[in-house]
């Protein structure tokens, strides 16, 4: 999904059509509207919303990255490949 030149109800709209999981789609919003807020809205959060945004975001990413597929020696007649993080 190429996001960068897009609003985050753009953005929110496309996860909906990815079938995004709705828990993570809710932190996507919390996330993006935050944002949106410090960009268009000048508002200054303290260090305890710094915080718990690099928290939030930490975990948003760790659940949603793709984990890089590495070849396995496969038994005979099977593929097979397995997550590396």
């Amino acid at each position: 999904m190429q996001a960068m030149e897009e609003t985050t109800d753009e953005i929110l709209a496309g996860l909906r059509k990815l079938r995004f999981p709705e828990e993570m789609s809710g932190t996507a919003e919390r996330i993006l509207r935050r944002a949106d807020l410090v960009k268009f809205a000048k508002f200054e959060p303290g260090i305890a919303d710094h915080e718990e945004m690099i928290t939030v975001i930490h975990d948003f990413v760790d659940r949603t990255k793709i984990a890089r597929m590495t070849p396995v020696a496969p038994e005979e007649g099977t593929v097979a490949a397995h997550a590396v993080e």
